[in-house]
């Protein structure tokens, strides 16, 4: 389904699949103009995918994880730039098809997705970025935001390494 055009955020397609509810993200904060209900989308999805829905379910109850959704991009589309909605999460992307000329930029570091491999950002805070796609094929993502506190226990100090630097890496 269409990202909702919130503030001129893109231009061209850009598609999402809700896999949980969307907190403070532009869905959201769309929702009155959204022609379908969310709540029963994510639902559906997650009814068919039950080992996907308990991991997500389990991350999202202890405050761990949020907004999960499949992002399709089409070549010729611009994600303009943006900041996202919190510093305290990093938003974690999984390259399900990728096209090397379709590029994110965070701040003044500029990276392309790979196929198989996670690419993550500080959406929020003080991170500028956006989404160029110059490419000829879709792009499609899994993206998710996992809470710096809970990467703390996998990753120690993450929260510090990504003060004052851009906030991207692979």
């Amino acid at each position: 389904m269409a990202y909702p055009k919130y503030a001129n955020l893109y231009t061209n397609t850009w598609d999402a699949f809700p896999l949980s509810k969307f907190q403070n993200e532009f869905a959201e904060l769309s929702q009155k103009n959204l022609n379908f209900n969310l709540d029963r989308i994510v639902a559906f999805t997650r009814n068919r995918l039950p080992t996907l829905s308990g991991l997500i379910t389990a991350l999202e109850q202890e405050g761990h994880l949020s907004n999960v959704f499949v992002s399709r991009l089409l070549p010729g589309s611009v994600i303009n730039p943006h900041r996202g909605w919190t510093p305290d999460f990093l938003r974690i992307h999984l390259a399900l098809y990728a096209d090397p000329y379709c590029r994110i930029t965070v701040g003044n570091e500029t990276q392309t997705w790979v196929e198989g491999e996670l690419l993550a950002f500080k959406d929020g805070g003080p991170y500028l970025h956006q989404v160029r796609h110059d490419g000829t094929s879709e792009r499609i993502i899994l993206s998710l935001d996992l809470s710096l506190n809970y990467l703390e226990q996998f990753i120690p100090g993450i929260s510090r390494s990504l003060i004052g630097a851009n906030g991207v890496g692979s």
